[in-house]
């Protein structure tokens, strides 16, 4: 009975739009330039990102509260952050094995779709090539799924988690992942 109540609540299934396949298109097209590792290794994905953009990564769980602190609004589960000598990515501390692959996936889609400036890498604002490169910090913290990087970072994340397969994603997490393989209308 209160299964059939929350399924009459789930919000219908969108038709997809021209925004849809494009985003869909750049997602595919960042995951046919990576060599990823088969078999599936998230630490050989990790450094594969790092090198690409010429900086460590740096994996850290955080607690519901500092994540809160740092912008992520009221229930974070991930963020990540660009400091000046490396990227930071902040995972929930509750997160199981799963989620906390789905997590990290998804932060790593936001490195490798650009939505973070790499500050080791010279400014386009037509300066010269020798000019030093541009230092700040930036974080990245979901405030909606309504935005479209965060959309995009979870096709990819998605897409990821599928080529993954040697490892699926199961438990609480494979729900998130079947749903935003319908909603971006992805085939497993």
């Amino acid at each position: 009975m209160a299964v059939n109540r929350l399924l009459a609540r789930r919000p219908a299934r969108r038709a997809p739009t021209r925004n849809d396949d494009l985003v869909r298109s750049r997602c595919a097209a960042v995951l046919a330039q990576l060599a990823l590792p088969r078999p599936w290794d998230l630490n050989a994905v990790i450094e594969l990102v790092a090198r690409s953009r010429g900086r460590r990564i740096v994996i850290e769980r955080a607690p519901l509260h500092m994540l809160q602190k740092l912008g992520g609004g009221d229930h974070p589960s991930g963020m990540t952050c660009v400091e000046p000598e490396y990227d930071l990515i902040l995972v929930l501390d509750t997160a199981n094995g799963p989620r906390t692959l789905v997590i990290t996936l998804h932060e790593l889609a936001h490195l490798l779709l650009g939505h973070l400036v790499n500050p080791t890498v010279p400014n386009n604002s037509g300066a010269s090539a020798a000019a030093p490169a541009v230092r700040t910090h930036q974080r990245l913290a979901r405030s909606s799924w309504e935005m479209p990087r965060e959309r995009e970072a979870e096709l990819l994340a998605t897409m990821l988690s599928i080529y993954a397969g040697d490892h699926p994603v199961t438990g609480p997490a494979s729900e998130v992942v079947q749903r935003a393989t319908e909603v971006f209308g992805l085939q497993r």
